[in-house]
């Protein structure tokens, strides 16, 4: 951040594949509860299109706002749902007051980010955290007015239960029934998933949908490009007694509808392409040597690329890790 305007900083490489792994050692969760889907839904109806005259904020300058944030989380090696709190504490807080000023918006960026890093790290020293926020945004704020920004905006705003509204709340319910892949690409299965979560975020398209819908959409896009991995025949696809388990994969099974208590709809396979024509959008960042920025790309790519391509994550943001991606 510097003045009005939101820079790209470079995110380190996360160390370690510890968020794969932990994805992939839940089990025995609780069941989806009629209480969160309702949560999930009324959340999303509190929502209000960026589109009359009293909203100051451009799409561009949210996803900026998001991408900075990215690099900020990888930076302090937090979990990865706690951008998308941040990103949610910050969209919601700017459906209630629709006429906040730049510098007020990027303020409230920086005291959702260390919200949500409080809620989802434990032993957080937050002189530590104030500090480097103070640090990596260009010292656009005082220590002093983010600590007394971030008392304010965690006594009236912020709260626990934004952790259930995110969509890797319902993607760790979804892996409880998905195939039985082999371990290393259940690990790339994952990675794609909060790569393609990591995306969404950028997209402004995607604030109205709920978080149950934006998972369905994430795991159906990566459900489709993992078809392509397929290597069997044109016969072996049309044999019944093949059990491959890439091309006989459907967009959303059975036992993801039930768990997720959400049908196969519209409204998903609509997200679901929102998620994938991110992906193929993303991917040409990999092999182009300077991404650009300009005014006809609202969607900045770079800190989730530079943090999905490292080897924590499989490198699987690099354009030899994806297959070949059809735009529609």
């Amino acid at each position: 951040m510097g003045g009005h305007t939101v820079r790209y900083i470079r995110a380190r490489n996360p160390q370690g594949s510890k968020t794969i792994n932990d994805y992939l050692k839940i089990c025995n969760l609780s069941p989806i509860s009629a209480k969160d889907i309702k949560d999930d839904e009324m959340f999303v109806q509190m929502y209000l299109p960026p589109v009359s005259n009293d909203f100051m904020m451009s799409p561009l300058m949210r996803a900026a706002a998001i991408d900075w944030m990215t690099g900020m989380q990888v930076l302090f090696d937090t979990d990865v749902t706690a951008l998308h709190i941040a990103t949610l504490l910050l969209d919601s807080y700017t459906w209630l007051n629709r006429k906040i000023k730049p510098r007020d918006y990027l303020k409230i960026a920086v005291v959702s980010l260390i919200s949500a890093i409080k809620m989802t790290k434990e032993g957080v020293v937050l002189p530590d955290i104030i500090a480097g926020v103070h640090e990596f945004s260009k010292q656009l704020f005082t220590i002093n007015e983010i600590g007394k920004a971030l008392k304010k905006f965690e006594s009236e705003f912020a709260h626990e239960g934004f952790k259930k509204l995110i969509p890797h709340y319902f993607l760790l319910h979804c892996l409880q029934v998905m195939p039985d892949f082999e371990r290393n690409m259940w690990k790339k299965f994952v990675a794609l998933c909060l790569y393609l979560l990591d995306l969404g975020a950028l997209n402004i398209g995607l604030v109205s949908y709920s978080a149950r819908v934006k998972c369905a959409g994430v795991v159906c896009c990566v459900r489709e490009v993992f078809r392509k991995f397929c290597d069997c025949s044109y016969e072996e696809k049309h044999d019944p007694r093949i059990r491959c388990l890439y091309h006989r994969m459907l967009p959303m099974s059975f036992e993801m509808q039930e768990v997720l208590q959400l049908r196969y709809n519209d409204q998903v396979r609509s997200v679901a392409q929102i998620y994938k024509k991110m992906l193929v959008q993303a991917k040409k960042i990999s092999q182009s040597p300077i991404p650009a920025y300009t005014k006809n790309c609202s969607e900045p790519f770079m800190a989730a690329y530079n943090k999905f391509k490292s080897d924590a994550y499989f490198g699987i943001a690099r354009a030899d890790m994806l297959p070949c991606l059809d735009e529609e």
